[in-house]
C-alpha cells in the first residue's frame, strides 16, 4: 500500500469491529511500526469517523489520526485507510488477560494507583470529546487503548505508567439535545437502559452510563471501572450462539430483555419517576412494536449495594468511588451527572 512518500506492509491483523479490521503495519521508508484501520470506501464523502478524528486530533487522551489514504484491493474495491500510533492493546484485552490470572491467584487484582490512572486517563479523553460536540456511542473497554512502561504479560509488575487512549470513533456523532438518533448504539453489556427500550432521544449522557463521570472532586468511571475492580463485566445479559452474534449484533432483539432483567437484579426496580423519564423517550412507533413499559411497574425487586457488589475487590483507599459508581448507573437519565461541564482535576485528589 502507498500514500504519498509512505510505503506499508501490512504485519498482521490486531483487532476487528463493525467499521473496519485494523492491522500492525510497517512503514518501510521509516521502518515505524503504526496501525492501520481499514474499511471500504462508502459513497464519495468523507467517513463520520475521519472527520471526527481530524476534529480532535492532537487531544489528550484520544487515539490521533497520523493520515489517511486511499487504495484499491485486487478485487477493484477502494479502501479507506487511517494511519495511527501503535499501542500495546486494548483495555479489554487487558483486563481479560488479569482475569486468566487471577484464575491461577484469586487474590490478584489490580493496583489502586493502577486503576484511578487508567479512570482519569478515561474521564479526560472523554472530557475531551464531549466538548468538541461528539458522543462516543460505542464506548467499552475493547474501543480503549493502552501503551505502557511495564513489562508485556504483567505491565502491573512495573508500577502504573500506563499511557490511554479512546479509540475507534466509527460510531461516534454530534449530538444535539432532543434530536432522533438511531436508538442501536453501544455494545449491549454497556447499554444505557432507554437505549435497550429502543428510545431514539440522547445527549451526551449515555456515555455517563457506559463508563464516566468528570466532577470537581474526583475521576470515577461506572461500568468500565466497576470491571477494572471485579476483572468481570457487571451486566452480562444472555451471550447469543455464535450463528446469531452477526445478526443480532448492536440490535435489538430477543437478548434485550434478558439485559434488562439483568440490571434490575442490581439496580432494583425503576421508581414512577425513572419509568416516567424513560418513557417519554421512545418514540410511539416503536412502543407500539415491542417496547410496552408497563411491566416495570409491576416488579418489585430491591436495589443491591454496590459495596456489597464489589466487595472484595475493592480497598479502604477506593470506598469513594464505589459512591461515584452508583451515581454513574442509574435508570434516571437526568440523574447521571453531565460531562460537559469545564473542570480542571488534580491527579493526586483522585
Amino acid at each position: 500500500m502507498t500514500r504519498n512518500n509512505c510505503k506499508y506492509s501490512l504485519v498482521k491483523e490486531i483487532g476487528s469491529g463493525t467499521f473496519g479490521r485494523v492491522w500492525m503495519a510497517k512503514d518501510l521508508i521509516s521502518g515505524e511500526l503504526v496501525a492501520i484501520k481499514r474499511r471500504p470506501k462508502w459513497q464519495s464523502a468523507i467517513s463520520r469517523e475521519v472527520e471526527a478524528m481530524e476534529s480532535i486530533k492532537g487531544e489528550e487522551g484520544i487515539v490521533s489520526i497520523t493520515h489517511c489514504f486511499y487504495s484499491m484491493t485486487k478485487g477493484g474495491i477502494i479502501m479507506q485507510n487511517i494511519v495511527m500510533p501503535l499501542m500495546n492493546k486494548s483495555l479489554g484485552t487487558f483486563i481479560r488477560d488479569q482475569r486468566s490470572i487471577r484464575r491461577r491467584y484469586p487474590t490478584h487484582r489490580l493496583p489502586p494507583k493502577l486503576v484511578k490512572s487508567i479512570a482519569f486517563q478515561i474521564a479526560k479523553g472523554l472530557h475531551k470529546l464531549h466538548i468538541t460536540g461528539y458522543t462516543h456511542r460505542d464506548f467499552k473497554p475493547d474501543n480503549i487503548l493502552l501503551s505502557y512502561s511495564g513489562e508485556e504479560d504483567d505491565p502491573t509488575k512495573s508500577g502504573s505508567d500506563i499511557i490511554v487512549k479512546i479509540c475507534d470513533l466509527g460510531s461516534s456523532k454530534k449530538l444535539v439535545s432532543n434530536n432522533i438518533h438511531m436508538p442501536y448504539v453501544v455494545s449491549r453489556f454497556y447499554r444505557a437502559p432507554e437505549l435497550l427500550f429502543g428510545s431514539c432521544i440522547y445527549n451526551e449522557k449515555i456515555d455517563i452510563w457506559e463508563n464516566i463521570l468528570f466532577d470537581c472532586i474526583s475521576v470515577a468511571i461506572g461500568c468500565i471501572f466497576a470491571e477494572l475492580l471485579s476483572l468481570d463485566p457487571i451486566f452480562v445479559g444472555r451471550c447469543p450462539e455464535k450463528s446469531q452474534m452477526r445478526a443480532n449484533s448492536g440490535r435489538q432483539g430477543l437478548d434485550e430483555p434478558y439485559q434488562i432483567m439483568k440490571i434490575i437484579e442490581i439496580l432494583g426496580a425503576p421508581t414512577i419517576e425513572d419509568f416516567e423519564s424513560i418513557n417519554k423517550m421512545i418514540p410511539k412507533v416503536i412502543k407500539s412494536q415491542h417496547s410496552d413499559l408497563s411491566f416495570l411497574r409491576k416488579i418489585e425487586v430491591s436495589p443491591l449495594s454496590w459495596s456489597n457488589i464489589l466487595d472484595g475487590f475493592y480497598c479502604e483507599e477506593e470506598k469513594p468511588l464505589i459512591n461515584i459508581i452508583s451515581t454513574c448507573i442509574q435508570w434516571n437519565p437526568q440523574k447521571r451527572p453531565t460531562n460537559k461541564s469545564k473542570i480542571i482535576i488534580n491527579k493526586t485528589e483522585m
